[in-house]
């Protein structure tokens, strides 16, 4: 998901020059390739919106989705504030959402705690 400015003009190319929406298209193919899926099972796509937990689910219920997958965000004032896309995709879908979190880290110190992030 390109998530939009709502105020500020957005370009499609990164820093460096690539088109922001094809690196996303091609990172998802390259995610999705250990999953051994059929070319007609799994289908990738980029939406880009002001508003991403919307497009996500018009998409989703336009197309018949069979599933979501989102990542979960890590804590910030922003989502605090005005809610995660993950939990509004999760709340208002007709399918089945998976959110997927990052991985655990362990603390530096060597204490053996586990923190997860969200």
């Amino acid at each position: 998901m390109l998530n939009l400015a709502r105020i500020t003009l957005d370009s499609t190319l990164d820093e460096e020059g690539h088109n922001k929406r094809v690196d996303r298209l091609v990172a998802l193919r390259h995610w999705a390739e250990p999953l051994k899926l059929d070319a007609h099972r799994l289908s990738v796509h980029v939406l880009e919106a002001v508003d991403p937990a919307n497009a996500i689910l018009e998409f989703a219920r336009a197309n018949n989705v069979d599933q979501i997958i989102v990542g979960a965000t890590r804590s910030s004032m922003f989502r605090n504030i005005l809610g995660s896309v993950s939990a509004k995709v999760t709340a208002e879908a007709s399918c089945t959402v998976t959110v997927a979190r990052p991985a655990r880290t362990r603390e530096p110190s060597g204490a053996g705690v586990t923190q997860i992030r969200a």
